[in-house]
């Protein structure tokens, strides 16, 4: 979305960077950039941390990916516009 867009931006370009929705029906063992995946793909990213972007539905996603992906919850960021 535009929150992930803008947070993109913000980064080096020399960062890779992969994002996931849960429109998405893409599925595959091989990654590529800006491409969008299935949360069910998670398993096949190898990622440093995953930022959640989708305001105000934060915890929800958060549960979402420990508890269907078994994603670490320091592998989490949740952006905080308090």
């Amino acid at each position: 979305g535009t929150v992930g867009e803008f947070i993109k931006s913000l980064l080096p370009s020399q960062n890779f960077i992969t994002f996931v929705d849960n429109s998405s029906q893409l599925i595959s063992k091989t990654i590529e950039k800006e491409k969008i995946y299935s949360p069910k793909n998670i398993s096949n990213i190898l990622f440093d941390k995953i930022i959640i972007s989708v305001l105000g539905k934060e915890e929800e996603i958060e549960a979402y990916l420990i508890n269907s992906y078994k994603v670490k919850k320091n592998k989490i960021i949740k952006i905080n516009l308090n």
